[in-house]
């Protein structure tokens, strides 16, 4: 059933803790609903937002329109294929109980996105990735409903231009797609991926890993690095890792020999932000109920009662002191509000 409120407090419905709010919101547990909102004229035509966990959100005022928020949050398996299953998961679902159900029944693909925040519909979004995994090597399909047609379209894999922390669902023709359903293809057979760096020297302990020592180690490991939103608010990193074409790269490394970095798609070469926010002196910095965490400079906390606004100014010193250094500028992988 169509869920509306108004003058609805988001304070929970963000993973900073920010004290803002929305004229409306709006829960749809159903593609019905979905509809069902679509033809209630008064609100279809006010500015909307769609929003899952908040985990990728800078509010840094009251929202002046609708947050519209998807809730289904049914697991199933579709169809086994020999060693291939489908899996079909509601937009509204915790994405790490998603990874924690895979784990328990067997299935291999996405072990390595373990604890990483936010709900099922914003994954395909954001195009996650961690510990050298990325969600498009396992999507079969997105669900989606056109906000402004009501039509219901079915995107296969290859047609998400998927990219690093991208997608079609980030562009401006499909910003009015509402995720419903994520479809993945996962396997029966163990596929251990486990030659990203801390995670490689973690499971050498365990000789050979299975799916549950993978996801246990990764957990471990993210809890030792990164703050817990319920505890700090943050809504994970801040910046994208740049991506720098080989000329700009070889002056820098010419420059900077101990530059760290790693091949990326289409011959760029990727920077880790977070060495670049530490070399700049930013790593553990707290300015008022903002800073980095001490362990993750690439994470920005709000420490308190920290506002959007600041937040988002103490992100952009960084980025000015990192692009007047390398010469290269952050690109922010929070959405701002």
């Amino acid at each position: 059933m169509l869920k509306i409120l108004t003058q609805y407090p988001l304070h929970a419905c963000n993973t900073f803790k920010l004290k803002v709010g929305a004229d409306y919101y709006v829960e749809c547990g159903s593609i019905s609903d979905i509809k069902d909102f679509i033809h209630t004229g008064s609100l279809r035509d006010k500015k909307i937002l769609i929003l899952g966990a908040g985990s990728n959100m800078l509010f840094t005022k009251n929202f002046s329109g609708v947050v519209l928020r998807p809730v289904m949050d049914s697991i199933e398996m579709t169809e086994k294929t020999g060693s291939q299953v489908h899996i079909r998961a509601g937009a509204g679902l915790k994405w790490d109980q998603l990874v924690e159900w895979t784990v328990r029944h067997g299935y291999w693909g996405i072990e390595n996105l373990s604890m990483i925040p936010g709900t099922v519909g914003a994954a395909p979004v954001q195009n996650i990735g961690a510990y050298g995994v990325e969600l498009q090597e396992v999507v079969e399909s997105v669900e989606t409903v056109d906000l402004r047609t009501g039509k219901t379209t079915k995107f296969t894999g290859d047609k998400c231009r998927f990219a690093y922390r991208s997608s079609l669902f980030k562009t401006d023709p499909y910003r009015n797609h509402i995720i419903t359903y994520l479809n993945l293809i996962l396997s029966t057979i163990p596929s251990a991926r486990i030659t990203y760096g801390n995670v490689a020297d973690e499971l050498k302990k365990t000789g050979e890993p299975g799916i549950r020592d993978i996801r246990d180690t990764i957990m471990r490991i993210r809890k030792q690095k990164l703050p817990d939103p319920m505890l700090a608010g943050n809504a994970g990193s801040f910046f994208k890792n740049p991506l720098i074409d080989p000329a700009m790269f070889e002056a820098l490394h010419d420059r900077i020999p101990s530059i760290p970095y790693y091949p990326a798609e289409e011959g760029f070469v990727k920077i880790p932000a977070a060495w670049l926010i530490e070399q700049t002196g930013w790593k553990g910095h707290r300015t008022g109920d903002v800073g980095t965490w001490p362990s993750q400079p690439l994470v920005i906390v709000n420490y308190g009662n920290a506002t959007g606004q600041e937040i988002l100014e103490f992100s952009e010193k960084i980025r000015e002191d990192v692009k007047g250094k390398f010469g290269i500028l952050l690109e922010r992988e929070v959405m701002v509000v």
